[in-house]
C-alpha cells in the first residue's frame, strides 16, 4: 500500500481582510483624536478593532493541506474543524483571479467533488493559484488510476 506524501501547504491571504484593517485603523485614529473619558475610550476601541481581530485570527487559523491521496482544510479558532475529501471524488475545478488578487499573485479555487458532506471546497486567496490547480489535477488523475476510480454520468 502506498503512503501518503505531503505535496503542498498553504493558507488564506490576510490581504482578503485589507479593508478591515483600513477601516479599524482610520476608527482607531479618530477614536483618539476624541475627547472621551478613559472607560469611553476602550470601549470604543474595542468596538472597532475587534471585528479585525475576529477576521485576522479567522484566516490565521485556516490552513489548507495537500497530500497525495487527500486535501484537508483545517478551520477554527477555538474549535478547529478539518474536513478531509479523498482527491479521486474531485470531477472539477475552476480558478478566480480579481485584479486585485492577481497583483500580489493570488486567486481563489473551487473545487468540485462527489463528496456527499461538502460536494464545494474553496481554497481563497492561495498563492500560485495555477500551480496549486495544477498540482491537484495531477495527482486526481493519478488517484484516480490507482484506485480505479471512473466517473459515471446518467442522463435522463
Amino acid at each position: 500500500m502506498d503512503r501518503e506524501t505531503p505535496l503542498w501547504k498553504g493558507n488564506p491571504s490576510q490581504l482578503t481582510n485589507f479593508w478591515y484593517f483600513v477601516f479599524s485603523i482610520i476608527g482607531a485614529t479618530i477614536i483618539g483624536e476624541e475627547d472621551l473619558e478613559f472607560n469611553s475610550k476602550i470601549s470604543a476601541y474595542l468596538l472597532i478593532l475587534l471585528p479585525s481581530v475576529v477576521v485576522f485570527l479567522k484566516i490565521f487559523c485556516t490552513s489548507y493541506h495537500l497530500s497525495n491521496k487527500r486535501l484537508k482544510l483545517k478551520k477554527g479558532v477555538i474549535n478547529q474543524k478539518i474536513e478531509a475529501t479523498e482527491l479521486y471524488r474531485i470531477q472539477d475545478y475552476s480558478l478566480n483571479k480579481p485584479l486585485w488578487l492577481r497583483m500580489f499573485n493570488l486567486g481563489h479555487l473551487t473545487l468540485h467533488s462527489s463528496d456527499k458532506t461538502d460536494p464545494t471546497i474553496q481554497l481563497k486567496a492561495i498563492r500560485n493559484v495555477e500551480k496549486v490547480s495544477d498540482l491537484i489535477r495531477y495527482h486526481v488523475e493519478d488517484r484516480r488510476i490507482v484506485t480505479q476510480t471512473r466517473d459515471v454520468i446518467i442522463s435522463k
